[in-house]
C-alpha cells in the first residue's frame, strides 16, 4: 500500500525555535502568537476546556514533527510529562489536557489536521505513529541498522511501529562494500548479511532492499523549475560523465560486477528463501552507462532480466521503478508485466519522469504530468494482484516544504513532507480507480 515514509529523513536535522507570550488570564480560548525564524508571525487559537493554558508544544521526528536541535524532544516522554513542563514551545503539534482524563493532540500535516485523544501516560512515540496511521499511511520503509541485524533489535523496531497501527514493509540493507568490489573480507560481510536476513524473517519483515553499484553518479542532478515554481529534479549525463574515479572505489567492469553479485546472490538467496524474506535490488538510478569509470549492471532492461536469472527464485527480485523504466526508454507497463508474471517484483517505486534522451537526459516531475501512464501501471499491478509495498517516492519541492525551518532535500528540486502528502494521495487515488476499473 502507498506510504510516504522516506528512509533519508530517519535522522532529521530541523532547526527552528519559537516563543510565546505569557498567557492572558484563564479563558476558554486564547490567541497565541508564535514567531518562527525567517517566517512571519503566525497566530492560531487553542481551546482548553478546563480554562487553564498549558504548554503548547510540538514533538519531533520523521514525517510530521519538528524540534529544536539544541533540545530535542525525548519520544519516550509521556504526554503528561511534556505538558507538565518538560517540553518546549514549537509549532505544528498542539497538545493540551482535558479534565476528562485524556489529552487532545492536534497534528497538522500538509493541508490536513487530525485530532488524537490519548491517555496522559501515552508516549510521544506512540502518538506520533498513530498520527501516521490517521494520515492514510499503512506501512513504513526505512534504512536498517548496521549489519549484522539482530532479531531482538528488529522485533523491537517492528513492535514500536505496530503500537501505532503501522507495519514495517521493507528495510534497506547496506554495509558490504568489500562484496561490491570483490575484495578480501567479503565472506565476513556476506555472513553478516545472511544473519541480518534471518533476523528480518524472524521479526516478520517481508522485504529487504539493497543496491549493488560501484558508484552512484548523482553529481549530474540539478534543480529545474516546474509548474507553479515547484522544484523538479533534472539529470544530464554531460554534467558528470567526465568525472574521474574515486580513489577508494577505483573502476570496475561489467563482467567484474556481474561476477561479484553472482557470488553474493548464490550465498544469500537460499537464506532468504528459508527465512521467508524477499530481496529487492533497486535499478541503477541514474541509469547511465558509466559512473566515474565503473560500468553498471542494473542500467539496462537486459541487466534487470539477467539479475533475476542468476538464482531462479522469487526471493531474488527487483524493485520495479516505473520512473527508472521510462528513463531507460522502456515501456513501464510491459516491463511491469514481464517481471510480475515471473513473480520477481518484490517492491515498487511509483513516480513519473519526462525523458529527452533515454538514460542520460530527463527530468523527474509530478506524478500526474510525465510520460509514464501511472494509471496503467497501477492497473497492471492490480491485475497481477501484487501484494506488497508501493512507495510513491521523490516528492517535488513545494513552497510549504521550502519555507519550513531546517528544510533540506537529498536531491536538487526534491521536496519534503507536503510533497509526500501529494504523492501518497495521488497513489491512493490511482489504486482506488484501478480497483474499481
Amino acid at each position: 500500500m502507498p506510504s510516504s515514509h522516506n528512509p533519508a529523513n530517519d535522522s532529521p536535522d530541523p532547526r527552528t525555535s519559537a516563543s510565546s507570550p505569557q498567557p492572558e488570564p484563564p479563558r476558554r480560548s486564547v490567541l497565541l502568537h508564535l514567531h518562527r525564524p525567517r517566517r512571519s508571525i503566525e497566530a492560531f487559537e487553542v481551546f482548553d476546556d478546563d480554562a487553564r493554558i498549558r504548554d503548547i508544544i510540538t514533538v519531533a521526528d520523521d514525517l510530521i514533527f519538528l524540534d529544536d536541535d539544541d533540545e530535542p524532544i525525548d519520544v519516550n516522554l509521556t504526554l503528561a510529562q511534556v505538558i507538565g513542563g518538560r517540553g518546549r514551545h514549537h509549532h505544528h503539534y498542539d497538545i493540551h489536557r482535558h479534565p476528562c482524563r485524556w489529552i487532545n493532540a492536534y497534528i497538522s500535516y500538509g493541508d490536513g489536521t487530525q485530532t488524537l485523544q490519548a491517555a496522559p501516560s501515552s508516549r510521544i512515540a506512540t502518538v506520533r505513529l498513530r498520527a501516521l496511521d490517521l494520515f492514510g499511511i499503512d506501512d513504513v520503509l526505512r534504512g536498517g541498522p548496521k549489519i549484522p541485524w539482530t532479531e531482538a533489535d528488529l522485533k523491537a523496531l517492528v513492535e514500536n511501529y505496530r503500537a501505532g497501527g503501522l507495519g514495517v514493509a521493507n528495510l534497506m540493507i547496506a554495509g558490504f562494500t568489500n562484496t561490491l568490489y570483490g575484495r578480501p573480507g567479503r565472506d565476513e560481510e556476506i555472513e553478516k548479511v545472511k544473519a541480518s536476513i534471518r533476523a528480518a524473517g524472524n521479526a516478520g519483515i517481508p522485504v529487504v532492499e539493497y543496491n549493488f553499484y560501484a558508484h552512484r553518479l548523482t553529481e549530474g542532478y540539478v534543480e529545474e523549475p516546474g509548474r507553479g515554481g515547484a522544484g523538479m529534479t533534472a539529470y544530464n549525463y554531460e554534467k558528470s560523465k567526465a568525472l574521474p574515479p574515486l580513489p577508494e572505489v577505483g573502476t570496475h567492469t561489467l563482467d567484474e560486477m556481474w561476477t561479484n553479485i553472482g557470488y553474493f546472490l548464490k550465498a544469500v538467496v537460499p537464506v532468504a528463501e528459508q527465512a521467508g524474506v524477499r530481496l529487492a535490488l533497486h535499478p541503477n538510478d541514474p541509469p547511465v552507462p558509466l559512473s566515474r569509470g565503473s560500468q553498471q549492471i542494473m542500467a539496462t532492461l537486459e541487466g534487470w532480466k539477467k539479475l533475476v536469472g542468476i538464482v531462479d527464485s522469487p526471493a531474488n527480485g527487483i524493485t520495479f521503478d516505473c520512473g527508472v523504466t521510462r528513463e531507460l526508454g522502456e515501456d513501464p507497463v510491459a516491463v511491469c508485466r514481464w517481471f510480475g508474471e515471473r513473480d520477481r517484483i518484490n517492491h515498487v517505486h511509483y513516480r513519473n519522469v519526462r525523458v529527452r534522451r533515454p538514460s542520460v537526459d530527463y527530468t523527474e516531475v509530478f506524478p500526474d504530468e510525465g510520460q509514464v501512464d501511472m494509471f496503467a501501471v497501477m492497473k497492471e499491478l492490480v491485475r497481477q494482484k501484487y501484494p506488497r509495498y508501493i512507495y510513491p517516492e521523490h516528492p517535488r519541492a513545494l513552497d510549504a516544504d521550502r519555507e519550513a525551518p531546517g528544510f533540506s532535500s537529498f536531491y536538487p528540486g526534491g521536496g519534503g513532507y507536503a510533497g509526500l502528502v501529494y504523492n501518497v494521495a495521488y497513489a491512493r487515488a490511482m489504486l482506488q480507480a484501478a480497483l474499481a476499473s
